[in-house]
């Protein structure tokens, strides 16, 4: 299961860091729930962010198995709080 997570919080990262020009941000609120085993692989982890302008910036994020039909395997909902380097 620490696979998925970091699987996953590499995506929210990715996608944030694309988003908003850096990756300067720790998270502060991680809620996953693993909804299938995954079977086929490959497996894909995505991200989408949901508010970039605000103080706390949410993150929906989901790892699926590609090769079963995207189906879901885990999805996360997270807050982010951009820090000074």
């Amino acid at each position: 299961l620490g696979p998925i997570n970091i699987a996953i919080e590499a995506a929210a990262m990715d996608e944030l860091e694309r988003v908003t020009g850096t990756a300067d941000f720790q998270v502060e609120h991680w809620h996953v729930m693993f909804v299938k085993p995954g079977y086929v692989g490959p497996f894909r982890a995505r991200a989408t962010v949901l508010n970039p302008r605000g103080q706390v910036i949410g993150v929906e994020a989901m790892m699926v198995d590609a090769g079963a039909d995207d189906r879901v395997i885990a999805a996360v909902n997270a807050t982010f709080r951009q820090v000074d380097r």
